[in-house]
C-alpha cells in the first residue's frame, strides 16, 4: 500500500491510500475532491472507499462529489456520527474492521477531537511509516504534536 499525502484548504491534508497492483485508491478525510481526483487520475486508480474520521466539513467536504465520480465507492464513519457525515453507509464503533486492498485495518474510539472521533489502524508490514501518519494525525488532530 502506498500512501499520498495531499494538501487541502490552507491548513489540511487528505491521506490518499493506493494499491497499485490492483489500481485501486482508498481516501482518508477528503476535505475537497480536486486533489483527490487528480492524483486519481495521475495514478490511473478507481476510488473504492472514503474512510472519514469525524463529520467536520474540513474532512467530509468532498464526500459527496467524490460518490458522483464513484458512485460504488463505499462511505465510513463512526456510529456517533449517523447523519452528519455525507454519503455515509458504513457505521463504524471500536474495534470494527475495514478492509482495503489485501489490508485490514482496525477502528479505534478516539473521541476529544469530536466526541464521535474514530481512526483506522493499518499495523504496519516493513516499516512503522503507517503506524507514524496515523499517531501524527491523532496528535496534530489534538494539538499534541509536539510531544513527538
Amino acid at each position: 500500500m502506498q500512501i499520498y499525502r495531499l494538501s487541502a484548504l490552507q491548513d489540511n491534508y487528505i491521506f490518499l491510500l493506493h494499491d497499485p497492483e490492483q489500481h485501486i485508491a482508498a481516501v482518508v478525510d477528503p476535505a475537497v475532491a480536486d486533489p483527490v481526483l487528480q492524483q486519481l487520475l495521475h495514478l490511473k486508480a478507481n476510488l473504492v472507499a472514503i474512510f472519514n474520521t469525524h463529520h467536520h466539513s474540513d474532512h467530509v467536504g468532498g464526500n459527496l462529489r467524490l460518490r458522483q465520480q464513484f458512485p460504488q465507492l463505499v462511505v465510513y464513519g463512526g456510529v456517533e456520527d449517523r447523519g452528519r457525515i455525507p454519503g455515509q453507509q458504513v457505521f463504524l464503533q471500536a474495534g470494527d474492521r475495514v478492509q482495503f486492498a489485501d489490508r485490514e485495518a482496525e477502528v479505534l474510539f478516539i473521541p476529544g477531537h469530536t466526541r464521535a472521533h474514530i481512526a483506522y489502524y493499518f499495523p504496519p508490514r516493513n516499516n512503522l511509516w503507517n503506524w507514524r501518519i496515523i499517531l501524527w494525525r491523532y496528535l496534530v488532530c489534538r494539538g499534541l504534536w509536539a510531544i513527538i
